[in-house]
């Protein structure tokens, strides 16, 4: 019974810091009802929880093809043409400066190569992701130290970007925190001691 109790308690731990939000972290909010498969948002507010910011990107509903969205209906393209910069942005809330947490993207090119490359920022911690795979859905991560309670999270394309067409989307954003060393350390001492536990019982 105590083992149990530290093993929820370590898990309620690991859980609480990891209490953290990215608003609309598969872009379903508002969506859209244009019978093309995407269509192109500006910079500004549109889609829900985030900042569309340079050249705008494509907003793309999987109606058409199931590719086009990772998880729910909706991705979004962050590529607009050669040579635009595109990015999409949010801001994560409920962060405990000092502790370490991940990011993890879902990533999709039609075209996989640098030119068509995502850099995923967080506050000043950045890192360019390039897939090997074309039309596949990779996950990416980026691990970053919290500085305080709010962090902002921004997704861009470069600069020299290439057309539309190689679909590099973005997807299924989300967060958690990543667990401290003695954290595993406690989960395998409960474990032992529940083990332990069943075995005397016997």
């Amino acid at each position: 019974m105590r083992a149990h109790l530290i093993i929820a308690i370590t898990f309620s731990s690991v859980i609480a810091a990891a209490a953290d939000l990215i608003p609309n972290a598969s872009f379903e909010n508002p969506g859209f009802n244009d019978p093309d498969p995407f269509i192109i948002v500006p910079a500004g507010n549109y889609i829900t929880g985030w900042t569309v910011g340079g050249a705008g990107v494509d907003y793309f509903s999987n109606l058409s093809n199931a590719l086009f969205a990772s998880e729910g209906q909706y991705s979004v393209n962050y590529i607009r043409g050669p040579g635009d910069v595109s990015s999409i942005s949010t801001t994560i809330t409920g962060l405990t400066a000092g502790v370490a947490y991940d990011v993890s993207v879902d990533f999709f090119q039609r075209d996989p190569g640098a030119t068509n490359a995502l850099t995923a920022t967080v506050d000043f911690t950045s890192l360019t992701f390039i897939n090997n795979t074309s039309d596949v859905w990779q996950t990416r991560d980026l691990n970053f130290i919290a500085g305080g309670p709010t962090a902002t999270l921004t997704f861009s394309g470069p600069s020299q970007g290439a057309v539309d067409s190689v679909y590099a989307h973005i997807d299924n954003v989300r967060i958690a925190a990543v667990p401290e060393p003695s954290t595993y350390v406690l989960l395998g001492i409960a474990a032992l001691v529940v083990a332990r536990t069943k075995k005397l019982r016997r």
